[in-house]
């Protein structure tokens, strides 16, 4: 994007190669909570699994599941600025 450090109101500005030309997108990651059901905060986790045949040797893991929801409790702190045109 031709400049290395770019804020706005002390926010870092990063590019995004998959945002769409002449938008602008803000995202307030603190405004962003997962709330999850269930008892032992919501999680299940299966016996441990041998993972060397799915090619990690002489390791092994589990997989954890969950139900939960992805809130967001400031959404006027998000944003988009569309129609951007530098020749304006």
């Amino acid at each position: 994007m031709g400049f290395h450090n770019l804020v706005w109101i002390d926010a870092p500005v990063v590019g995004d190669a998959y945002c769409t030309a002449k938008m602008w997108l803000g995202i307030d990651m603190s405004s962003f909570d997962v709330y999850v059901s269930g008892g032992k905060n919501g999680i299940e986790y299966t016996e441990w699994i041998d993972m060397t045949p799915n090619g990690y040797i002489n390791t092994v893991g589990k997989v954890g599941t969950f139900v939960g929801q992805v809130l967001c409790r400031r959404r006027r702190t998000n944003f988009k600025f569309s129609a951007l045109d530098y020749t304006l």
